[in-house]
């Protein structure tokens, strides 16, 4: 996580089992810190970082910064690339299927996201610009089965109904993306949304947040998912998935306020569980 004030990054080493070590901080040097993602940006083994910045206001940098990471848990500056106005939020993924990492930005005060195709040695083409209505968070899977990755957006407020949504982006898995559409057909207001199989069923599952707790939406394929189930009070500000524990499932990482809870899944029926 980053800490706009102090212009650092908080980084938790991982022991293997859903614990953490305390989080100490590497400084970043960069001008209003926003958003992090960890990825392999070039050929070496080693863990890297982009950072977004700006947090949307006259001066603001509204950039993408790379760092290399030397596998000590350390990292070095490595290149910056101009995206939209308050680059909120960014998500990696490979949008052109050339099995290089690529950046995505969400950038609340141009409406619009910025996409950033890696070209495999710590590089970033020029970015790319998609429109795109106020939204509360972004999310990057494959929704509907189609082996591409999609761009879900959590909480778009719709001008024509007056309404918020929760919309699509379905990617062509040639680095672009269809313009938004109705993800969910009766949707409540969607603060947060991330997308994963929960359940080891090769249908992915939505994990959301809307205020009235964490909810769970099993997949049933196509793009198309169960009602909602809540199993977690409200209260997060961030969800991310990843297996914490390494047993091969996926678990639910919540931050809220200074505070970061592992829910680790215990699914039973999950194949070879």
């Amino acid at each position: 996580m980053t800490n706009a004030d102090s212009q650092d990054a908080l980084i938790l080493l991982g022991s293997g089992d859903g614990t953490f070590a305390p989080p100490f901080a590497f400084p970043l040097a960069v001008e209003e810190p926003v958003s992090i993602v960890t990825g392999r940006f070039d050929s070496d083994p080693h863990v890297d970082l982009a950072v977004s910045t700006g947090l949307g206001g006259a001066g603001s940098p509204n950039e993408v910064h790379v760092f290399r990471g030397r596998g000590n848990a350390s990292f070095r500056r490595a290149g910056s690339y101009p995206v939209g106005r308050g680059p909120r939020q960014m998500e990696a993924g490979d949008f052109n299927e050339d099995g290089e990492i690529d950046l995505v930005t969400s950038n609340s005060f141009s409406d619009d996201l910025s996409l950033l195709i890696g070209v495999g040695n710590g590089k970033f083409r020029p970015e790319v610009r998609y429109p795109a209505s106020f939204h509360s968070s972004m999310s990057v899977g494959d929704v509907n089965g189609d082996g591409h990755e999609d761009i879900l957006l959590a909480g778009t407020y719709d001008v024509v109904s007056d309404r918020y949504d929760n919309d699509v982006m379905y990617g062509a898995g040639d680095g672009t993306f269809a313009a938004p559409v109705d993800l969910l057909p009766d949707p409540d207001p969607t603060d947060i949304l991330r997308v994963g199989d929960l359940n080891g069923d090769g249908l992915v599952d939505l994990v959301g947040e809307d205020g009235a707790g964490i909810s769970l939406r099993l997949g049933h394929g196509g793009g198309t998912f169960g009602e909602p189930s809540f199993f977690v009070s409200p209260g997060a500000l961030e969800i991310t998935l990843a297996d914490a524990n390494g047993d091969g499932l996926l678990d639910v990482l919540v931050t809220g306020g200074r505070e970061i809870a592992t829910l680790l899944n215990i699914c039973d029926e999950c194949d070879g569980k």
